[in-house]
Formats: structure tokens, C-alpha cells, sequence
């Protein structure tokens, strides 16, 4: 596999490669971001941008939202009360995540990791940043290998986190009555351990247009 070149053709693209230089800088260093005032500043943006595209509304300090009937803790169901806490899925089983990829049609990020592993720990804010922000299109699954040994020894992994993109595609004729064939692809992560590597992952593969990233040029920040 080649190695990755820095982007050339536009001045948000160079602020983009060169932003996350600086956060890999931190990552690498164990440096938190908070320290980062230039990582503060894109966050805030990137907040505000989401903000935007959900339509959801920040209640100002002190004080706090209504609630209504569906968003009781008395009445929300346990799988919508996960969900509404994170939008990063646990492994549950291989069948469970094969069957949610077919159906759901959307592309699965997938991190393997172990229980206890600094560099895990470190990544998964970053993880969780990047779920909060693009769950609509990208399925994120983060795997605790202790609970999905099979899956992870299938892998082949030697270190961790080891990031994965699923895709899957319907083959062929569907016949009625007959079980529906898929194909999956796999790709490897091949950007540095961070939200900006992992955005801009999914930028290259053009599943962010609704959010305002092309895949041919740098984030649109309107």
C-alpha cells in the first residue's frame, strides 16, 4: 500500500492536513487535546455545525429541557435508551453485526481492542466524537476482544486498535424465496489513530456528502 500523500490542491485542505498533524502530534505524546486551543476551536465549530444539521436546540447553563412523555426513563424502551446515550454500538455477536450490515445498508466502522491497552483508550474519544457526529451514514461498532475472541483471532490482529471499514453490497439476481447473497469488503485504516483521520477516511470514500464533506475537496464549514 502506498503511503498516504499530503493533500496539495487547496488552502482548507492543507488546514485540514495539517490540523490533524498536530492533533497526531498530541495523540502521540499522550498530551490531551483540551490543550490544544486550535482543537478547541475546530471542535466548537464542528458542534455548531451539527447542531445545525439535526436541528437540535443547547439548553443554556442552569437551566434544563422539558421532558416529554417518550423521553421518560419510566417509559423509553432499553434499546432506545442506548441508543440515545451513544451512538456507538457493542459487539454482541458475528451473526448479530453480518445480519445489521445486509440489512441496514449502511457501511460499519468496526475497532477491535483489548481491555487495559493505553492506545485503545486513547482512541476511543476520538472514536466516540466521530459515531456523535456522522451515525447517521456509518454504523460504529467498537469489539472488546475478550468478548469476541473468535472474531478478533479471525482477524488476524497484532496490534491494537485495529480499525476496520465493512461494506456490503447485494451479488447477483435476488430470487424469491431464496436467501438474499451479500458481498462484504473490508478496509484497513490507513490514516493516523484520530477524529480527523477518521473523517477524513470517510470523506475519501464520499459517504459524507450529507454532511457537507466531497469527496473531491476540503469540508464545506457553510
Amino acid at each position: 500500500m502506498s503511503a498516504q500523500q499530503p493533500p496539495t490542491s487547496t488552502a482548507g485542505q492543507w488546514r485540514s492536513y495539517f490540523d490533524a498533524l498536530i492533533d497526531g502530534c498530541y495523540y502521540y505524546t499522550g498530551l490531551p487535546l483540551s490543550h490544544n486551543p486550535s482543537h478547541q476551536a475546530r471542535k466548537r465549530i464542528a458542534d455548531e455545525r451539527r447542531e445545525r444539521l439535526h436541528g437540535a436546540s443547547i439548553a443554556a447553563p442552569g437551566t434544563s429541557q422539558p421532558q416529554t412523555p417518550s423521553q421518560s426513563p419510566s417509559t423509553s424502551t432499553p434499546d432506545a435508551l442506548k441508543q440515545t446515550q451513544s451512538p456507538v454500538r457493542q459487539w454482541t455477536t458475528e451473526a448479530d453485526f453480518a445480519r445489521r450490515l445486509h440489512e441496514s445498508g449502511k457501511p460499519a466502522i468496526v475497532v477491535l481492542s483489548v481491555n487495559g491497552d493505553a492506545f485503545s483508550e486513547q482512541f476511543k474519544p476520538h472514536f466516540y466524537r466521530t459515531a456523535a457526529e456522522f451515525h447517521e451514514a456509518v454504523d460504529f461498532v467498537w469489539v472488546k476482544c475478550v468478548n469476541a475472541q473468535a472474531f478478533c483471532r479471525s482477524r488476524q490482529v497484532i496490534t491494537f486498535p485495529h480499525v476496520e471499514l465493512y461494506e456490503s453490497r447485494p451479488e447477483g439476481e435476488h430470487v424469491p424465496g431464496q436467501p438474499r447473497r451479500y458481498r462484504v469488503s473490508i478496509t484497513p485504516f490507513p490514516l493516523h489513530m484520530s477524529y480527523y483521520g477518521l473523517r477524513e477516511m470517510l470523506r475519501q470514500k464520499d459517504m459524507l456528502g450529507s454532511f457537507g464533506y466531497r469527496s473531491n475537496g476540503a469540508a464545506d464549514d457553510s
